[in-house]
């Protein structure tokens, strides 16, 4: 590039069908992170099974906290958001936002145990649906 050369690193996104490449010079800038650990990942489908949290009465505040913790991409934080909209879910139908919301965080979790569990989808998918007690959209 520009008679110079950069090195990239390739990321490979399954869930969209997506590459991205990331100049290794500006790393220190992403919010990439390393995989969580088996042990991590057991511990986050245990958040599954605990008390929900409160959310935000505050619908902005509620968003913009939702949207903090999928954006983290935190295993833990995406536990906790799938956990607590499936009980919001299964009290009351989840508003549009909240189930694309829903579909987003556990769609993130899954893959991540897919991967570092080494499960595929469906089979990380029933490990999340063994601890949930109760599921808002029908899944």
């Amino acid at each position: 590039l520009g008679g110079g050369r950069r090195e990239y690193l390739t990321v490979e996104l399954q869930r969209r069908s997506m590459t991205v490449r990331i100049p290794t010079a500006a790393l220190d800038g992403t919010r990439l992170r390393p995989l969580a650990s088996p042990a991590e990942l057991r511990r986050c489908l245990n958040t599954l099974e605990a008390a929900p949290q409160a959310a935000p009465g505050n619908w902005a505040n509620r968003r913009k906290e939702t949207l903090s913790k999928i954006g983290s991409g935190d295993p833990r934080q995406l536990a906790e958001l799938v956990r607590d909209l499936a009980r919001l879910g299964s009290a009351k139908p989840l508003a549009a936002n909240d189930r694309g919301f829903y579909t987003t965080a556990r769609e993130l979790l899954e893959s991540e145990l897919a991967v570092a569990l080494e499960l595929d989808r469906p089979a990380a998918a029933a490990e999340i649906d063994r601890r949930l007690p109760c599921h808002p959209l029908g899944s």
